[in-house]
């Protein structure tokens, strides 16, 4: 584009005298510099010497790790529900199993067990001479204490709804025990996912003892809690102490963790990981429980056709939707289920794919006869689709933008409704909806038996994925568990119930130079701390 002179006729001035004598202003302006700079550095060399500025930072192993938490009302590990005690109570006791980075059980304290699938029962040996952190032996009896104190408690404790689900218990050796479930339909192993305590030493509402790589140590109440290495612990001990901050505001979290007062944190703040890089800190992305789905009206007839399913999934790039209308605030999965769920192969069929979107609507005999870009039947009859929306979720109002493009792409018209949630859980009820989005937060067993079960508001009924996704809670190695979800998974991305947006994520921050042998996970944020390295800045004279 041609350069145009302003109107101006005192900035034309101006600027044919910057031209004319462009050189002599350049040569004038570095003189002006050149002086600046000789006297800033006299300035600096004629300065008193500062003790203050005599020392700098290095980086050195740390000895110790820092954390920072609430101050709970309650330590006790079967009935307190702060969840940073439910954090805590991973490093200090044991279990009979716990979940890996994939959601599968993985043994702890169990040498070797046996599921029955048809009784829904399982029979376990511990492993030999484990012990409590105080030496006094962890045994079959702690287990069926432990269970019979969590059911006594009741729905108050975090772990009622696993230990509930426990029918009997039957001690047959020092180290071996049968647990029997009180249906067979419900009875995952993840169900034992809960710290185990002494039958001697248990104390409601104190401190307690337990077999995992931490033991308590010294507490200051509302100021510091330390965890000691459990010397006698079965696994791979850990070698440093742990340090504990009581704060009143985490805000101030990202401070400390600058000052390597806090060696690293977990947030759910949609804003963690921009204030992490303000302050130069590390920020990892955890994959929550917490699903963001498109649901399907499967009653209705335009939608009882899971290649129509099929189709609208396909035109919807929920990338865009994460990146955009989440502000990359969750994490796209390969199906319905977590990421990486058990560890079976990702599955590549569920992509953004607009064309083979639009062969499948012309498959199923859906053209755009009248040429306005939106497709009709054979009757003329326009694809028209209602979307219902909660008007309090902007990220939800915003992705049902971003889907109603994509389907308009491939030429299906839609129209968001958005609703109050009560207006909206009204609608579902009544089934007065063709597709809606929707979150559901998940718990770390990963049931999603809801989804097919009380809130399956689209009706959808097929026997075959129903039957899988029922198996995987019932009594399973973590092999068996694994192998009925390769046969589900495929299956989810073609029948099409729901879609799933993505996984929102939550923010694990640490100082930069820590290094983690295990991925935190969103229910174990301190998952393997033992292990955790990390340099600390020490000041030192020059």
């Amino acid at each position: 584009m041609p350069y145009k002179k302003p109107k101006n006729p005192t900035v034309n001035k101006v600027l044919e005298f910057i031209r004319k004598h462009l050189l002599t202003i350049v040569v004038v302006l570095a003189f002006v510099a050149g002086v600046y700079a000789t006297v800033v550095i006299a300035q600096r060399e004629e300065r008193p010497a500062n003790d203050g500025d005599d020392s700098i930072s290095i980086l050195q192993p740390a000895s110790e790790i820092r954390l920072a938490m609430y101050n709970p009302a309650l330590f006790d590990p079967l009935s307190s529900t702060d969840e940073e005690v439910v954090y805590l109570n991973q490093l200090v006791y044991s279990y009979m199993f716990r979940l890996d980075n994939n959601l599968n059980i993985v043994p702890d304290m169990v040498e070797s067990y046996i599921p029955n699938r048809e009784t829904g029962s399982v029979e376990i040996n511990l492993k030999e001479d484990i012990t409590f952190s105080d030496g006094t032996a962890l045994n079959a009896y702690d287990i069926e204490y432990t269970i019979n104190q969590i059911q006594a408690i009741g729905s108050t404790s975090p772990y009622y709804n696993y230990a509930n689900k426990i029918a009997r218990v039957f001690v047959t050796g020092r180290s071996s025990l049968f647990i029997e479930f009180v249906s067979n339909m419900d009875a995952s192993l993840d169900n034992l996912v809960f710290p185990i305590v002494s039958s001697e030493n248990y104390n409601y509402h104190t401190f307690n003892i337990g077999g995992g790589p931490y033991k308590y140590g010294e507490y200051e109440f509302e100021k510091s809690l330390v965890l000691e290495p459990n010397d006698l612990y079965y696994g791979d001990v850990p070698t440093i102490p742990v340090y504990i901050t009581m704060v009143t505001n985490k805000d101030i979290l990202p401070g400390l963790a600058t000052l390597d007062d806090v060696t690293a944190y977990m947030s759910k703040d949609g804003s963690a990981d921009d204030i992490a890089i303000s302050k130069m800190l590390r920020c990892r992305y955890i994959p929550s429980g917490e699903l963001e789905y498109l649901g399907f009206n499967c009653k209705k007839a335009l939608l009882s056709n899971n290649l129509m399913r099929q189709a609208i999934a396909y035109a919807i790039d929920r990338n865009e939707i994460v990146s955009d209308d989440y502000a990359n605030g969750a994490v796209v999965s390969d199906s319905l289920y977590y990421p990486g769920f058990l560890g079976v192969e990702d599955n590549a069929s569920l992509t953004y794919d607009p064309k083979k979107a639009s062969e499948l609507l012309a498959s199923l005999g859906y053209t755009d006869a009248n040429e306005d870009k939106l497709l009709e039947d054979a009757d003329g009859n326009q694809i028209s689709l209602r979307l219902l929306v909660s008007k309090d979720s902007s990220n939800r109002k915003d992705a049902a933008e971003t889907i109603v493009k994509g389907l308009n792409a491939v030429g299906i018209n839609v129209e968001v409704v958005q609703l109050s949630q009560q207006e909206l859980m009204a609608n579902l009820y009544a089934g007065n909806f063709d597709m809606y989005i929707a979150g559901i937060k998940m718990d770390k067993q990963f049931k999603m038996t809801e989804l097919f079960g009380s809130a399956n508001f689209g009706g959808f009924n097929d026997e075959t994925v129903l039957s899988l996704v029922g198996q995987l809670e019932q009594c399973l190695s973590s092999d068996e568990q694994k192998g009925i979800f390769a046969a589900l998974k495929p299956l989810l991305n073609t029948e099409m119930p729901y879609l799933s947006i993505g996984y929102k994520t939550y923010y694990f921050v640490s100082v930069p130079s820590l290094a983690v042998s295990e991925t935190p996970m969103f229910f174990d944020p301190y998952r393997n701390l033992g292990k955790w390295v990390w340099q600390k800045k020490v000041s030192t004279e020059e």
